[in-house]
């Protein structure tokens, strides 16, 4: 069976929001240039948060159609089994974000993941090179959807693709910086992370992290072993 990567989180903490707290070690995030802090329900189909730990720009995502399963953590990582056509969703969340993987065993139905995304804490949405990413009110990029891409039992690594529906956004190829920010003229956006001509078992991997300000984003690869 493929496994992911050990975690990074010490503990869950409670919130006063009906949630949970990924407690990253102070030295995880020194090591980045920017930190963001993550928030978990304590069910499946309920919102997750991302946010940028200085500028506070943030976004929440739920996986629709996941069921209300309900949230157990071990080893640093936080888990949701059978959430998704009876698929776990597991979440490793890190000092810039989370990775957020869901475990096929078999071909699902469809074979892509539907988020809903709420925006109303961003100014606003570009998607260019098949990376999603949420802007201040200055226009520089703050979070983002990193590239996804799908892995195989062998190993083998597949690129996912990213559509939006529902809000606007800007695919300006151009630097952001010194132009207006396309705003998503919605509060929530659908956010579809499809995939196709790969075999089973895989994990897809979806992250929702933090950029640095050179647009750069940081990621721990992950893989089957």
């Amino acid at each position: 069976m493929a496994v992911i990567g050990p975690g990074v989180a010490t503990s869950f903490e409670a919130t006063g929001a009906g949630g949970v707290r990924a407690v990253i070690p102070g030295e995880a995030k020194r090591a980045v240039l920017r930190a963001a802090s993550v928030d978990l329900p304590l069910r499946a189909n309920a919102m997750a948060r991302v946010e940028d730990d200085v500028t506070h720009v943030s976004v929440g995502f739920a996986l629709r159609d996941a069921g209300d399963a309900e949230l157990t953590v071990a080893d640093g990582m936080a888990r949701y089994a059978g959430a998704i056509a009876g698929s776990d969703v597991v979440h490793r969340v890190h000092a810039e974000g989370t990775e957020d993987f869901v475990v096929f065993e078999a071909r699902p139905a469809r074979e892509e993941l539907v988020y809903d995304v709420d925006v109303t804490r961003v100014a606003g949405l570009r998607l260019v090179s098949n990376t999603l990413e949420f802007l201040d009110e200055g226009g520089a990029p703050r979070l983002r959807v990193a590239p996804p891409y799908v892995v195989e039992a062998s190993g083998k690594r597949s690129e996912a693709r990213i559509a939006v529906e529902g809000c606007a956004y800007d695919t300006d190829a151009r630097g952001p910086w010194g132009r207006a920010v396309t705003r998503a003229g919605a509060a929530r956006c659908e956010v579809r992370v499809g995939w196709s001509g790969v075999g089973y078992p895989l994990i897809v991997d979806p992250s929702w992290v933090q950029i640095d300000h050179n647009g750069n984003v940081y990621r721990h690869l992950d893989c089957f072993s």
